[in-house]
């Protein structure tokens, strides 16, 4: 029995001072305070039970049938938000007097906007013979402890949600590395419980990389007590996987005697960046191992390259020097025939005339072949110059006409459109430009059958050109071949309405390089059975041509 028991006891016996006067049939006088008897013999004793009840904590006294005989003023100030009505008290004590031990209850009292929380502790009151002589209640206001508790309910709450959300397993382990705390990330890690890994010891989860020195030497920094930091540990889940945990922990001490706890820390699961950046290394490896194969072949390359070059160029030579030296032994083929075919050392029998006819033709497209083989040659070395000048165009088409052979055409197609009036003057290397004009009308005789037209259009774009165009109504060139017709050596399949003029393939590479040498260019529009359009694009000189009419 406490101090506060034993003085509500002696308050129920009435056994205040010395006096033995009862003070239970006068504490009723005055609520929340002791009957103050205006007996002298004992006023000092009530003046003391009166300042007593003033300032003690929240207490009351009761009689057995449990109406108040006494309380103190704290009391009296929270009574009424204790209990809702007069019979709350009976109640309790009853509740008391059924259980035959002490009753403890919590209590919260508003006042205002201020909240009061209270543990109180309600028990009866035996005289010295054991028989209850009435019942007691003392109040304690925990109130800050009731704060604190809640304050630290809340950050309990605060740190499971950031261990909830964190990425990062938290765990904490005793002094034998026994573990004592894992956080549920642990579950996504080793695919089981949390609870599963407590009591177990760390090693039995794993082990520390032995392969990095620094995660190599914890085991010890642990005997050691210090704290780690950033310790690759490799731990291996119930399917056997290994996943890469970074560990870090501080040792733990206790407060009061210094003895060693054990460690807390936390774990980042790493595996999938540790196995992204094995993948990222072994591409780089095979990158590098690409890389150095192609410099190996660029080397090589580089090399036949060299080699194909000095090839090509010796080639090259041959061909010129080769079209040249030709050239003179056939110029006097074909100076000769002409000459015999003139009758100029005299008549000749007309079997000895076609004989030098034919020698003739043949030297004169053998002749053709050279000469494309010698620009083709001449091209290749960049060594053929152009000589700009501002020509006709009606000039160069008349010139170019009169240079084509129409032996096999003249009588078998329509050449009025040979025959165009233009003004414009064009910026050419007039012999060049020439050449290309004969080329296109010779190639538009070969492939045009018989009834079909051949003709020459001029016209002015607004590009700053002028266009000269070939056309025809012949076999055309399927889509297929067009984008090849300006190729080296690529000739159109063979036509049963060609008529049997071999070439070389080269004329139409050629005239394009040599229309772009002089700032223009040649393009080709067809459509098979229905003709083709070859263009040749020059630039417009802008000085119309002043002709006598």
């Amino acid at each position: 029995m406490n101090a506060a028991e034993a003085s509500l006891r002696d308050l129920l016996l009435g056994k205040v001072g010395d006096t033995g006067s009862s003070v239970q049939s006068k504490a009723k006088q005055r609520i929340g305070h002791a009957s103050r008897a205006p007996d002298p013999s004992n006023a000092t004793h009530q003046a003391l039970l009166h300042d007593f009840l003033d300032h003690a904590q929240p207490l009351y006294v009761a009689g057995p049938d449990g109406t108040l005989i006494a309380y103190s003023r704290a009391f009296a100030d929270i009574h009424g938000e204790l209990f809702a009505g007069p019979a709350n008290l009976p109640d309790l004590i009853a509740e008391v007097r059924k259980h035959e031990t002490e009753v403890r209850r919590t209590d919260a009292v508003t006042h205002g906007s201020s909240t009061r929380h209270y543990m109180s502790r309600h028990f009866q009151i035996f005289d010295d013979g054991g028989e209850t002589i009435g019942f007691g209640g003392v109040y304690e206001d925990v109130s800050e402890l009731a704060n604190i508790t809640r304050k630290a309910g809340e950050m309990e709450n605060w740190l499971q949600d950031v261990i909830r959300s964190s990425s990062d397993w938290v765990w904490g382990m005793d002094q034998n590395s026994n573990l004592v705390f894992a956080s549920s990330r642990i579950s996504e890690i080793l695919d089981e419980p949390a609870q599963s890994v407590l009591e177990r010891h760390l090693f039995s989860l794993g082990d520390f990389d032995a392969h990095d020195e620094l995660a190599a030497k914890t085991p010890r920094d642990i005997e050691q007590r210090a704290p780690f930091r950033g310790r690759m540990f490799l731990l291996s889940n119930r399917h056997g996987q290994i996943r890469h945990i970074v560990l870090s922990g501080v040792p733990v001490f206790d407060d009061s005697t210094g003895a060693f706890r054990g460690y807390r820390g936390t774990g980042t699961d790493i595996t999938s960046k540790v196995e992204t950046e094995r993948l990222m290394n072994a591409a780089t490896q095979r990158l590098e191992e690409t890389y150095s194969e192609l410099r190996r072949r660029n080397e090589e390359l580089q090399i036949a390259m060299e080699h194909a070059k000095v090839a090509d160029k010796a080639k090259l030579d041959f061909l010129a020097m080769m079209s040249h030296e030709l050239k003179t032994p056939l110029n006097c083929i074909i100076g000769f025939s002409d000459a015999a075919m003139q009758n100029v050392r005299g008549p000749v029998g007309p079997a000895y005339g076609e004989y030098f006819e034919s020698i003739h033709k043949a030297g004169q497209h053998l002749l053709a072949i050279i000469n494309d083989l010698l620009d083709s040659a001449n091209l290749e070395r960049s060594d053929i110059a152009v000589k700009i000048g501002s020509e006709p165009a009606q000039k160069l088409i008349e010139e170019a006409v009169a240079l084509v052979d129409f032996s096999a055409a003249r009588n078998k197609l329509d050449l009025d459109g040979l025959k165009p009036r233009t003004d414009l003057v064009v910026k050419c290397d007039h012999l060049r430009a020439r050449q290309i004009i004969v080329n296109l009308i010779a190639n538009a005789l070969k492939f045009t059958p018989d009834g079909g037209k051949v003709g020459v259009d001029v016209s002015r774009p607004d590009d700053g050109t002028v266009a000269i165009t070939v056309w025809d109504t012949g076999i055309g060139i399927p889509l297929e071949q067009q984008a090849r017709v300006f190729e080296k050596f690529y000739q159109v399949e063979q036509n049963i309405l060609s008529r049997g003029v071999q070439g070389t393939g080269l004329g139409l590479n050629i005239s394009r390089h040599l229309a772009r040498l002089m700032g223009g260019n040649l393009t080709l529009a067809s459509v098979p059975g229905k003709g083709s359009r070859f263009t040749l694009t020059l630039p417009d000189a802008g000085i119309p041509e002043t002709r006598n009419r």
